[in-house]
């Protein structure tokens, strides 16, 4: 009989393991499959990845620049900007490294999120916690864990930073970590990392321990939380005075709270709709709210203290992020991605519960109805993950730069003649830029013609190979419905220096 016990817990760890690992395989082929297989985003992909690109040429840790110039129109500190660097320095300047540390975030918090459901709540709950998690579709798509942006290491640095107020329960030491991991979510993503100064201290205050830290715990807390802005905020002044902090606080801050800018406005449900509405995860929660009610109404005896404890802060955790951005008029559907990220684990902990209690009839029919619902969204989702890994495509302006113009302009300062005009799309100077280190210049033709030793990228539909060729043009490539010009006289000159 005792053979019996120790052969069946080594089967359910053997399965737990076997689980985990596919879940685990699953979230890294939705984060890194073909990760560079779609066109670069004009908003705001291309230009984090222009700002990274232009302060690795020209060695300014410090201040982003765009066109090389300072940008003061992407006001985010440089934490993300250093790690696409990072990327380039690993992969090359490409459309991969531009991605790469989005979706090693991504994979991380899964990872996370395993661990910490796991030594908490146990195997089902990080099962489920986890494959809600990694196949949750809305995280893959625009703007998160496939996208150069700076969301998914956002998301990642919250969850760093709450589930170290979770684990600072047993020791306070992890108040250390938890400020650190506010510190760089700030570096990452500026004011959003306020609503974790919001959810720390409101589960500080409100679970009675905010007066009971201690002196050396509050001074290290305080330091690891500020004490790297403090730096940064230093360099960055020492660089160009106040005006990028001006810009951060009058336009990032008081202006996107009071009216929607660049027409992102929404309603007070705007972010409700978007997380729960519009695919299985909102089915999941509304089920394990009922069952958690269930639960509730048929248990016998107190909930323990440190079950409150966990509430509360899963409680904050999610409602403080949807209460701040829904108040703020200016929405954008990605400010609320990092929520999905607590609602998973609290749908997989539900779960791991009802599978626990399940030695009634009704909390059997409990576990059933929550399983069959957390394995309808895991499918669902996983289906629609898969579908956006394999789709995606790249414009042929972007596969010209990619080629032709990589192999026989780099250097050069470049021109673009299509038919929207002579201006430079942002996803089209980050290209032009990583591939081909172009000097992308607006002004089209006109501006071309008095640039000797410049070229031009042209749309044919706008100028055929016969129409430059008989206006004293010389035609290097050809490509896909686009031209690489150069004049026919000019000699190959290197790109003058920065």
């Amino acid at each position: 009989m005792v053979h019996r016990r120790v052969f069946t817990a080594r089967n359910k760890q053997a399965a737990f393991c076997a689980g985990l690992v596919f879940i685990l395989a699953f979230a890294a082929f939705a984060a890194f499959f073909r990760l560079d297989a779609a066109g670069v985003n004009s908003w705001d992909e291309a230009r984090h990845g222009v700002n990274a690109y232009e302060m690795m040429k020209t060695g300014n840790w410090i201040v982003n620049l765009y066109r090389y110039k300072p940008d003061y129109w992407n006001l985010k500190p440089p934490l993300s900007f250093w790690a696409i660097m990072l990327g380039f320095r690993l992969f090359g300047t490409t459309v991969l490294a531009l991605r790469f540390y989005a979706a090693l975030s991504m994979f991380a918090t899964v990872l996370l999120v395993a661990r910490f459901v796991y030594k908490r709540y146990g195997r089902v709950a990080c099962l489920a916690a986890s494959a809600v998690l990694a196949t949750e579709s809305i995280l893959y798509r625009f703007h998160y864990g496939r996208s150069g942006d700076a969301d998914a290491l956002f998301g990642f640095l919250c969850t760093l930073c709450v589930l170290s107020l979770f684990w600072s329960q047993k020791d306070r030491r992890w108040l250390f970590l938890s400020g650190f991991s506010f510190s760089l979510a700030f570096l990452d993503k500026s004011w959003h990392a306020c609503i974790l100064l919001a959810v720390a201290g409101l589960f500080l205050l409100l679970s009675g321990r905010l007066f009971h830290l201690g002196g050396r715990i509050w001074a290290g807390t305080l330091a690891c939380a500020f004490g790297p802005v403090a730096i940064w905020a230093g360099l960055r002044y020492a660089a160009d005075g106040t005006a990028f902090f001006r810009g951060m606080i009058d336009r990032d801050l008081l202006a996107r709270s009071s009216r929607p800018l660049e027409g992102h406005g929404g309603g007070i449900l705007y972010y409700v709709n978007e997380t729960l509405f519009q695919n299985s995860l909102g089915l999941l929660m509304l089920v394990a709210l009922v069952c958690l009610l269930l639960w509730l109404a048929f248990r016998h005896g107190r909930v323990s203290a440190s079950t409150r404890t966990d509430a509360l802060l899963f409680f904050l955790w999610i409602v403080i992020p949807f209460v701040f951005f829904s108040l703020a008029e200016t929405k954008y559907s990605w400010y609320i991605l990092p929520t999905v990220i607590p609602l998973s684990i609290v749908g997989g902990v539900a779960c791991g519960y009802a599978w626990s209690q399940a030695r009634t009839t009704a909390f059997r029919i409990i576990a059933v109805a929550l399983s069959g619902v957390a394995v309808y969204a895991v499918a669902g989702n996983a289906y629609c993950t898969v579908s956006v890994v394999m789709s995606g495509s790249v414009s042929p302006i972007q596969q010209f730069l990619r080629g032709p113009v990589a192999a026989d302009a780099r250097g050069r300062t470049a021109y673009l003649a299509d038919t929207n005009g002579g201006d430079w799309q942002q996803d089209e100077i980050y290209v032009g830029e990583a591939y081909a280190d172009l000097r992308c210049m607006d002004g089209g033709l006109t501006a071309f013609a008095k640039d000797s030793s410049g070229v031009a990228i042209v749309n044919a539909k706008r100028c055929s190979a016969q129409e430059a060729t008989a206006g004293g043009l010389h035609v290097r490539a050809q490509q896909d419905g686009f031209l690489l010009l150069t004049h026919a006289d000019a000699a190959r000159h290197p790109r003058p220096g920065l």
